[in-house]
């Protein structure tokens, strides 16, 4: 029980009491809990005995702090992605309240679907007797316009059809999944969809125009989640770690330990600044169109002359699109080779 090498057998005494072989081995289900109320906030865990019932294994103030010039500030260390709550693009009330209606709508269609391919297939209705056990085994197995002996005398065998799927029910799906996609920012049209009640290129134009801006703001809240997770482990951090590290930064090796903890250059005011491109999914293909386009223009002689950095940046980019792992060796200047002299 890895719960007694971090809390000790104290706070599961109750467990042991009985002396049964194996006890130690027994899995147990324990709960954490945090919060960031008062200088210091909780921090507890509750030992899972029952149901309901909760069992308190340890109490005290909670570990993860930031530490503001000796002021402690707790917080939790769950870091939460708001976006269903974000303001949706379409009606003033968040994505999740402007999905609800139509996610049930969606679900309810999909469910008909399901229920009516799998119980409403094609059906042959056959007089008991006409047929003996290898023509029904035939019919079963046989293939589309194959032949079906049936004993003499006997009724023919009857084809029902199966359920049809009415035609409102698919478009209120298709209506439902395209507000689905509208509203959580996707462009209806990036997967070459039809988009269905769309006559005019203005309404295209529209639709693409709230797809960007949607799509903007869901990037936003990505790099504002992943920059809030990067403060806390930071954070943690600065309080806590002190094992052996080693870094490479710019080809300089950073070595920490215990005498030299990497906790004592960790500052928590500092901010991480996460790209919003970063978190953003872009096809290799465009990135490196991209990169070329502002290595075309800053290769200009003009530009080149005036911002010498400008070009070997946007080359490090280029070579860094393509691919390419050690750009540190073609930026590296050397002196041109000779040429050969049957050249």
């Amino acid at each position: 029980m890895e719960w007694v090498d971090e809390f000790g057998k104290k706070p599961f005494s109750r467990l042991f009491a009985s002396g049964d072989a194996g006890v130690e081995e027994q899995i147990v289900e324990c709960e954490y809990y945090y919060d960031a109320a008062g200088p210091a906030g909780n921090f507890a865990v509750f030992l899972v005995s029952g149901q309901e019932a909760l069992e308190l294994v340890e109490k005290s103030a909670n570990p993860h702090f930031y530490d503001w010039d000796g002021i402690r500030q707790p917080f939790i260390p769950f870091t939460p992605m708001f976006h269903f709550q974000l303001p949706s693009v379409k009606y003033p009330v968040s994505i999740a309240e402007t999905m609800i209606a139509n996610q049930l709508g969606y679900r309810a269609c999909e469910d008909y679907l399901n229920k009516t391919v799998q119980m409403g297939k094609p059906l042959y209705e056959v007089v008991k007797g006409s047929l003996d056990q290898d023509q029904l085994d035939n019919l079963e197995n046989g293939e589309f316009g194959g032949v079906i002996l049936r004993n003499e005398g006997q009724s023919a065998i009857t084809i029902h059809s199966g359920l049809e799927i009415p035609q409102t029910v698919l478009r209120y799906f298709d209506h439902n999944k395209q507000e689905i996609v509208a509203n959580g920012g996707a462009n209806p049209y990036a997967g070459g969809n039809k988009v269905e009640g769309v006559s005019y290129a203005a309404e295209v134009n529209a639709i693409q125009a709230a797809a960007g801006l949607m799509s903007a703001t869901i990037t936003r809240d990505h790099a504002s989640h992943w920059s809030r997770v990067v403060m806390n482990v930071q954070a943690n951090a600065a309080a806590y770690d002190r094992k052996p590290l080693r870094l490479n930064y710019q080809g300089v090796e950073l070595a920490f330990d215990k005498a030299l903890p990497i906790s004592r250059f960790l500052r928590p005011d500092a901010i991480p600044s996460v790209s919003e491109d970063s978190v953003k999914y872009q096809p290799r293909a465009a990135k490196i169109a991209q990169a070329q386009q502002v290595l075309m223009t800053v290769s200009q002689p003009a530009i080149a002359q005036l911002f010498p950095n400008a070009l070997r940046h946007a080359l490090s980019d280029f070579l860094l699109a393509n691919g390419k792992e050690n750009v540190d060796q073609w930026m590296t200047p050397g002196s041109p080779q000779a040429a050969h002299p049957s050249a």
